[in-house]
């Protein structure tokens, strides 16, 4: 397990490097923001103690669908309420996608990046003896599709994905369901 996480580590920080490396090769093809935002539904271990997920993600976009691939850089924040004398599960990622345009409505992406997993007590909790929120650093895989809504607007698009985020203390997934806007 330490080798695959260490291979997942090389594979995060190489893609990372690529997403800041590129951007100059590829403005010809343009460049763009997305801002998104909406549920998550949690699965596994996480969707057995948590509630319906909110998250918003910022996004930086480059190629396009005139190019048939591109790729975007996605910042995302995700958190999970719960009850208990844990309050909520969050999750502040860093991921870089490759994508693929089928149409001018239709995208599927791929990609890996990394994941700050945030374990946030309640305040409430009296005699537990920790009230210190946990962290942990670990990666993450995400993919799904995307429609352009062009009916609703130019800028709009609906996002359906799976993310996969690996810590030392557990793996969590969940299905963020997302409704954007390009800026």
């Amino acid at each position: 397990m330490r080798q695959v996480l260490r291979a997942l580590t090389a594979a995060t920080l190489s893609a990372v490097a690529l997403s800041v490396a590129l951007p100059t090769a590829t403005r010809a093809q343009g460049l763009g923001f997305t801002l998104m935002g909406g549920a998550g539904v949690a699965v596994g271990d996480l969707g057995n103690s948590s509630a319906l997920g909110i998250g918003v993600s910022l996004r930086r976009e480059a190629g396009g669908q005139s190019a048939g691939w591109g790729y975007r850089t996605d910042v995302t924040v995700d958190r999970f309420s719960t009850t208990g004398a844990v309050e909520a599960y969050e999750y502040y990622g860093l991921t870089t996608n490759l994508v693929h345009y089928t149409t001018r409505e239709l995208y599927q992406y791929a990609g890996v990046g990394i994941v700050q997993a945030k374990t946030v007590k309640s305040r409430g909790t009296i005699g537990t003896g920790d009230v210190n929120d946990y962290l942990q650093l670990g990666q993450v895989l995400q993919g799904g599709v995307g429609l352009a809504l062009p009916k609703i607007s130019d800028k709009a698009f609906l996002d359906v994905g799976v993310v996969i985020a690996f810590t030392s203390g557990r793996t969590s997934s969940w299905f963020p369901i997302r409704f954007g806007f390009r800026i």
